[in-house]
């Protein structure tokens, strides 16, 4: 008889203490610190779930706060601390009321792209690769957008 995942991370190996020790390290390296006051106490809002690590034991994954319970959305940043929320992406700021990124349209709408080619080099239909995808914070368009709104907010 096999022991229920949610049982197995109960163990004494990954205790409650054990598994925040190692999101706090995870997050520091992929969510940095808080853009508003500068605090390390930050996550992404995946909600927690279980994986396998590679000895095959189960391991809680996700964050414990309620606020990534209820979004499930590991593109956006929360501090524990303030209670700012920001786009983990392009850095925006982000409310409970307004969860979606002005920048997924920018992204959605961009004509600057290259195209996408299958092994024998024929162009594969609504493809394309953004140069950007992996830096959206220095695409000039939300560059460009992030300035306006800043401005428009002073």
């Amino acid at each position: 008889m096999s022991i229920p995942l949610e049982e197995r991370a109960m163990s004494e190996k990954w205790t409650r203490e054990k598994r925040l020790e190692r999101d706090s390290f995870t997050f520091g390296i992929m969510v940095g610190d808080c853009p508003n006051c500068g605090s390390f106490n930050t996550h992404d809002c995946e909600a927690p779930n279980y994986h396998l690590d590679l000895e095959g034991e189960p391991m809680k994954m996700g964050s414990e706060c309620g606020i990534a319970r209820e979004l499930n959305d590991p593109t956006v940043g929360h501090c524990d601390d303030c209670n700012y929320l920001w786009c983990l992406e392009c850095g925006s700021e982000l409310s409970i009321d307004k969860l979606l990124c002005g920048h997924w349209a920018i992204c959605s709408d961009c004509e600057i792209s290259e195209e996408v080619r299958d092994c024998e080099g024929n162009v594969i239909e609504d493809a394309y690769t953004c140069p950007h995808e992996f830096a959206v914070s220095k695409c000039p368009r939300i560059v460009e957008w992030k300035r306006g709104r800043d401005q428009a907010g002073s």
